[in-house]
């Protein structure tokens, strides 16, 4: 009985202690993982959202590189593409989320706008966004899907700090930063912005031979001979994604000022708006609607509701500053402070009619030639989640 109950405490102990090795292993394992994410989140401030620079860098740079040197620089290659990869499986499982924060403010019976905005880098813009939304009128009304193409821990910060409105949060899979050195990004192999097609000179013949081995998009100039800018020609593909998430993949869709009826005759004529050589999502969408839309009449208010916060921006190649910024907002807040009573009277409004005669087509931008720019463009148009991209999300 004795040599029994002495087994049976050896058996036991040798279980205990199993089960402790065990239960070690797996907090290791658990500890290690958590230390690498944050590893490879505090390394997110390096990434470079900006990658022309560094490409038109490459070449000079590695020719004066010691075997020491190309160790160090394939070193920095697998941290870069640990994180990059990081990065597309978290884009990947947020857009699958469509996580809500404040869902307790959402309501299928009161909400009854969606906002959608497209972030970029621009943090002190972003901050006096979201401050200024606290006064919309009806802001309580309203979903806040913010769509961005950087990640970036401060403005992740200042989106889920948000507690007066539901907020979504979604990333555009195809960015630069998530392809830092290939298609849709900057390929090296792809033609420099400003190189000339075409020159006057007995060697033209040998320059377009030597362009077509060389770059990538060598047939694909725009209309100025200008090639594709991955920074410009992001712009248009984010915006056209967005729209189709919101419409065809987001859970919450509840309709915006695009009515839902218009992104159907939109998405009709896909295939002119990706081809149409203009790198502008909103003058492309002026071009279908003078070329398929016949016109279509459009009522604006007399008095602005929207206002344009910042002077850094695509179009504005000069200096800007933060602080002749806030200055101006200041001074539009007193105005808009003083005549609120004009933006949304309780009197009846009057609608004036104004005819315009049809004015010419406008000539397109350019900078939106690159073949794969279109293909990439069209595939957002395509309703099958599948089809618009490897993320897998759902209907």
């Amino acid at each position: 009985m004795f040599r029994f109950i002495r087994y049976r405490c050896i058996i036991f102990r040798h279980i205990i202690f199993w089960l402790f090795i065990i239960i070690m292993m797996k907090l290791t394992i658990i500890i290690y993982y958590d230390l690498q994410q944050q590893s490879i989140d505090s390394s997110s401030l390096a990434l470079p959202f900006d990658d022309s620079k560094l490409n038109k860098e490459k070449k000079q740079t590695l020719l004066n590189l010691t075997t020491y040197q190309f160790q160090s620089i394939n070193t920095t290659i697998i941290i870069n593409r640990t994180t990059i990869e990081y990065y597309r499986q978290y884009v990947q499982r947020k857009n699958h989320e469509q996580l809500m924060y404040n869902d307790y403010l959402f309501s299928s019976n009161t909400t009854r706008y969606i906002l959608l905005v497209q972030v970029h880098t621009r943090v002190v813009y972003l901050k006096k966004f979201i401050e200024m939304l606290k006064a919309v009128q009806t802001i309580n009304q309203t979903l806040l899907i913010f769509s961005h193409d950087f990640i970036d821990p401060q403005i992740n910060i200042l989106i889920t700090n948000i507690k007066f409105v539901p907020v979504i949060q979604i990333f555009y899979p195809f960015s630069q930063q998530l392809y830092p050195d290939e298609f849709p990004g900057l390929d090296p192999n792809d033609c420099p912005r400003d190189i000339a097609k075409h020159r006057l000179s007995k060697k033209s013949a040998e320059r377009q031979r030597a362009l077509a081995t060389r770059c990538k998009n060598a047939p694909y100039p725009d209309k100025y001979g200008h090639y594709r800018e991955v920074s410009i020609v992001q712009i248009k593909h984010h915006w056209w994604w967005k729209v189709s998430i919101a419409y065809w993949h987001a859970r919450y869709n509840l309709g915006m000022t695009v009515s839902y009826s218009l992104w159907l005759s939109i998405v009709q004529y896909a295939e002119e708006f990706c081809n149409v050589d203009d790198y502008n999502w909103d003058w492309s969408l002026v071009y279908l609607a003078q070329k398929r839309f016949n016109y279509p009449r459009v009522m604006w208010s007399s008095s602005a509701r929207v206002i344009h916060l910042g002077s850094c921006g695509t179009h504005h190649k000069k200096t800007c500053s933060n602080q002749s910024d806030i200055a101006r907002w200041e001074e539009t807040d007193k105005f808009y402070q003083l005549n609120r009573k004009y933006l949304f009277p309780t009197n009846p409004l009057t609608v004036h009619a104004k005819y315009e005669a049809r004015r010419p087509l406008k000539q397109t931008n350019g900078g939106w030639s690159d073949l794969r720019d279109r293909q990439l463009c069209l595939s957002f148009a395509l309703k099958n989640p599948k089809d618009i991209s490897h993320i897998n999300i759902k209907n």
